[in-house]
């Protein structure tokens, strides 16, 4: 096995190795102080499956009543138990509402009365592939918004291209750096381009990590391998490309010939 070098890529800033290698709520805070959140699952619910919701508040609800309505029809009513856990010191009290029971299709909202009134976002109940259909769908377009170099997706948020000197880029070996990630001193750089276009930005921002890309990218092939129906050719959310652009950006910042893996 060679000897480790560590390098960094400016403009996309990577490292090299050598020798192979949705839940929210709606809170209110009335003149007692106390306040409180119902948290659900925004995605939605399966008709059959457990349907939980959860009360976060700043002091005790015990007793206090809830309603599970579709519009202003109430199909589900009952009073909160006991606390079943803490969510941290400002939020010590959590309740547990359970309307498995409820089953119809439809798009429906959570209240609470007592100390506080409150209530929850809406959400859906309906069958699964359509309760996590969207889910996928937005998954996949939040993959191609993210896509770094020439081969973006044109999209409402996406309108050029990025980063495409990456396609001829420096590589420099790791810089100093203090315990809170602060550079010091110049890069030296190692006198070797590479093409490292492509990836997918991470996080919203516009940083490519290989060691996030080359996990979700094996996430993102089994699924098209194991899921075929909901994430393959001819699924409502076809993640085949996707993945394939991925496994593009992690075999360019391979060097077979140096044994060495370029990364941040």
């Amino acid at each position: 096995m060679g000897k480790l070098v560590r390098v960094v890529l400016v403009g996309a800033a990577l490292l090299a190795l050598t020798g192979g290698s949705a839940v929210a709520g709606k809170g209110h805070a009335p003149s007692n102080g106390t306040s409180a959140f119902i948290r659900v699952n925004q995605v939605g619910y399966p008709a059959g499956a457990r349907k939980q919701a959860f009360v976060m508040a700043s002091a005790a609800l015990s007793g206090a009543t809830y309603a599970v309505s579709n519009g202003t029809t109430n199909v589900a009513t009952g009073s909160l138990g006991s606390s079943v856990g803490s969510w941290s010191t400002a939020y010590p009290d959590v309740y547990s509402i359970d309307f498995s029971n409820v089953t119809a299709n439809g798009t429906y909202h959570i209240t609470v009365s007592g100390p506080v009134s409150v209530a929850s976002p809406t959400f859906t109940i309906n069958t699964g592939p359509t309760v996590y259909g969207g889910a996928l769908k937005n998954a996949l377009s939040f993959f191609q918004n993210e896509r770094d170099g020439s081969k973006f997706i044109a999209s409402p948020i996406r309108t050029a291209a990025g980063h495409l000197t990456d396609q001829n880029a420096m590589t420099y070996t790791t810089p100093s750096a203090n315990s809170s990630g602060r550079f010091s001193g110049d890069l030296s750089s190692l006198g070797v381009h590479i093409d490292a276009s492509g990836g997918w930005w991470d996080a919203g921002d516009y940083l490519k990590f290989l060691e996030t890309t080359s996990y979700t990218d094996g996430v993102l092939l089994s699924g098209v391998r194991d899921f075929p129906a909901q994430m393959g050719t001819g699924s409502g959310a076809d993640f085949t490309a996707e993945a394939k652009f991925g496994a593009d950006f992690l075999l360019r910042m391979w060097d077979d010939s140096t044994k060495t893996l370029y990364y941040q």
